[in-house]
């Protein structure tokens, strides 16, 4: 659904701000964090279009693959689902960023245990 697109949790900016809030408790959680959220941010804006630096920068940007490749009679997130997954040039990509996303998460999750344990 495009309307989660707005949101302001789809930017760069949000996620620098909630990185460097994060690194005062772990810098290696911080950076797994924004680098999440990057590629979470850098495929929508193959497969859509994101405002990456609202509000300083309020323009729309991306590839907008999905569009290219099917025609949309509605906006929902099931037909979402299954463009994404029927566009050739997002699929290869998503592959491989979720294989990585999968290695991170494991790790992240001895990270924020250590975190938690040792304490804010």
């Amino acid at each position: 659904d495009v309307s989660h697109r707005r949101l302001i949790t789809h930017t760069f900016t949000f996620w620098i701000g909630v990185s460097v809030l994060l690194s005062i408790f772990s810098p290696t959680l911080a950076i797994i964090a924004f680098a999440s959220a990057s590629i979470h941010l850098t495929m929508d804006m193959l497969d859509y279009k994101i405002r990456p630096f609202y509000p300083i920068i309020k323009r729309w940007m991306g590839l907008n693959f999905v569009d290219k490749y099917h025609k949309r009679e509605k906006d929902t997130l099931i037909q979402d689902a299954l463009f994404y997954l029927k566009t050739p040039p997002v699929i290869v990509v998503e592959a491989i960023i979720d294989i990585i996303g999968l290695i991170i998460l494991v790790k992240s999750f001895g990270i924020l245990y250590k975190v938690l344990v040792s304490g804010f």
